[in-house]
């Protein structure tokens, strides 16, 4: 009796250190890892609450075509990856919904294409977003995938790509941990945005919590290689990124508390705007604890759902929420253009160094000449934000042959593009002279297009105006 007292007590001392080892390999956010392909096979990891898990399967898909999502630059998506991205467009039409393939063979590209030579760093940004938001469709549209399990050992998934806890590869059967035995093609939360950004040329790999973190971006896009190197992450609390202000593109990371108490990152995705600033999520939903069918129901997997505030409206239990952005560095060379109103040639042509690069005030200064021939000299102070892509300053001009004769204007323009185009200026201290306009053109772009011409060029023309002169009458 005492030998089988033993090696009863020894018996439960095994069981139990083999249950602490299964709890400390549980990781809290949507996946387990994503490092192999073999998934974890227990029951009890964690990811949100059930309240969570709830609330998003009952959150309805939306309908929203790609040319109806709004890039950061307020392009449509579609045109502008037409006009910018043709080239890669036609590499993956696999992606395409049919109504965009027909657009796709009817129309040429505008600029050189891609995210090489000739592009600057916002049409860069906009590409990438562009990008995943198009892989990101073509994940979320259920009739892509039907065929997947044609003559192979797998449930019919007419209604889409599984939630498979742990996947970051939905072209492979894999087995999900938890209560699903069956082998399925689907992806977690933070697999469909791997997938994404591998679809843009960023490789990122991690659990929720890993992709909520600002230096893991920020070594992905060094490892991009030299055509990302104009970009950089920001990352952004609730309280400084109301959701008013996410961006198609942002990369939105949720808090919450487990059932099982513990707190942080428990779920991710990526944010989509259309024209009339509806916010939604591309992201992916489920639950590790549940049956086979409920996770390739149509309510879970990659989705497109809507965002009003994840917070309080929807009850989606999150506590808090915090935003990845990418965007474009300003520091550098610029070239700025002034001219009068109603003039088809420029005044001022100025050579800028901005030294701004993770935003805050900044001065810049150029010399040039007036219409007439006559020198002006000219210092910028301002200040860019850099979540919002805004470059505001005041222009001051001194005349060298009129010492006594002073200007200043002011400006405030978002950088949606790398060339600006012309806006007007306001004058604060007015000599008499023109109303002016800016134009800013990063020097990293030239904006060919596809003859190899530049795409706006100003033309001399005779001028009656002055920017340091009373205009002539």
């Amino acid at each position: 009796m005492f030998f089988a007292d033993v090696k009863i007590k020894a018996m439960k001392k095994i069981i139990f250190f083999a249950v602490l080892i299964i709890i400390a390999a549980s990781y809290p956010g949507c996946k387990k890892n994503h490092k192999s392909e073999a998934l974890p096979s227990v029951d009890t990891l964690y990811e949100a609450s059930l309240v969570v898990q709830s609330a998003l399967e009952n959150e309805p898909d939306i309908n929203v075509g790609l040319n109806d999502v709004v890039l950061p630059n307020t392009s449509h998506l579609f045109e502008f990856e037409l006009a910018y991205d043709h080239d890669w467009l036609v590499s993956n039409k696999f992606l395409l919904p049919a109504a965009d393939l027909s657009l796709l063979d009817s129309k040429k590209a505008v600029f050189a294409t891609g995210t090489g030579s000739g592009q600057g760093p916002q049409a860069i940004k906009n590409i990438i977003i562009a990008r995943a938001q198009i892989a990101a469709y073509y994940l979320t549209t259920a009739s892509n995938f039907a065929s997947l399990v044609k003559n192979k050992p797998a449930p019919e998934q007419t209604k889409g790509l599984a939630y498979v806890y742990g996947s970051h590869d939905f072209t492979k059967l894999n087995r999900s941990a938890g209560a699903c035995p069956e082998l399925l093609y689907g992806l977690d939360c933070s697999g469909m945005l791997m997938y994404l950004m591998a679809e843009a040329g960023i490789n990122v790999s991690g659990n929720a919590a890993d992709l909520s973190k600002k230096n893991l971006w920020e070594d992905a896009l060094v490892k991009a290689g030299a055509a990302y190197s104009n970009l950089q992450v920001q990352s952004f609390s609730s309280s400084q990124m109301p959701l008013s202000q996410i961006q198609t593109g942002d990369i939105i990371y949720f808090y919450g508390t487990a059932d099982d108490g513990t707190y942080g990152v428990k779920h991710i995705g990526m944010a989509l705007n259309d024209p009339s600033g509806n916010l939604m999520l591309y992201q992916s939903n489920g639950r590790s604890s549940k049956s086979c069918e409920l996770n390739y129901d149509g309510r879970h997997g990659p989705r497109r759902i809507g965002v009003t505030d994840p917070i309080t409206q929807k009850g989606w239990g999150f506590s808090d929420y915090g935003v990845i952005r990418l965007v474009a560095k300003i520091a550098g060379k610029w070239n700025a253009y002034i001219r009068c109103q109603n003039a088809s040639s420029d005044a001022i042509t100025l050579n800028l160094n901005f030294p701004v690069i993770e935003g805050g005030a900044y001065q810049a200064t150029g010399s040039g000449s007036d219409y007439d021939g006559s020198p002006i000299n000219v210092v910028i102070n301002g200040n860019y934000d850099v979540a919002a892509n805004d470059l505001n300053g005041t222009i001051f001009y001194s005349f060298p042959n009129d010492p006594q004769q002073k200007r200043s204007d002011s400006f405030d323009i978002v950088l949606n593009y790398d060339d600006t185009g012309y806006t007007p200026l306001t004058k604060i201290n007015d000599n008499g002279g023109c109303s002016a306009q800016l134009r800013l053109v990063n020097q990293q772009t030239a904006q060919v297009n596809q003859t190899g011409q530049v795409k706006v060029q100003s033309l001399p023309v005779k001028c009656n105006c002055g920017i340091g002169h009373p205009t002539v009458q």
